[in-house]
């Protein structure tokens, strides 16, 4: 009896990653920031992608972030001239859609882990697309990264 149980657990873990991915999308790529960009060091990231004409590719954000009073983030993306955007600036810490947010807050004190969604863009032909990112900040100096990534989903 005790195995049904575990095959019957193992089945809806395994359903539950499956739809996940239907309403996320599938990862196609990361850019990984330890760091904030300066102007003394730019930790400048680029992405290569290959997409079908009309196939949208999301921006999500990967975040495990510490610090204290208010905090500005953006990823600012450089888009491909074919798309006929120059470039995107991305806010982590507003999503439209946000998975797994584990938030703390004391005082002005802030530790703060998630994953979310901040845009998408179609591609208006097929080809290789070349994304090339930053990560910057307002410049508090409390900023902890653990994790800073964007991330490339389909």
């Amino acid at each position: 009896m005790l195995r049904q149980y575990q095959k019957i657990a193992l089945a809806l873990s395994l359903a539950g990653l499956v739809s996940c991915d239907a309403l996320t999308g599938k990862e196609v790529g990361r850019n990984e920031f330890m760091a904030v960009s300066t102007p003394e060091k730019m930790d400048y990231q680029q992405m290569k992608l290959k997409l079908a004409k009309g196939e949208k590719i999301q921006f999500w954000a990967d975040m495990d972030i510490t610090y204290d009073g208010p905090l500005e983030l953006e990823f600012f993306v450089q888009l491909p001239k074919a798309l006929g955007i120059p470039s995107q600036r991305l806010d982590p810490l507003h999503t439209s859609l946000t998975v797994g947010e584990v938030k703390t807050v004391m005082g002005a004190h802030t530790t703060r882990s998630f994953s979310g969604r901040m845009g998408s863009l179609e591609a208006p032909a097929a080809g290789e697309y070349d994304f090339g990112t930053l990560l910057l900040s307002s410049g508090n100096p409390t900023l902890q990264i653990k994790e800073a990534d964007l991330v490339f989903k389909k």
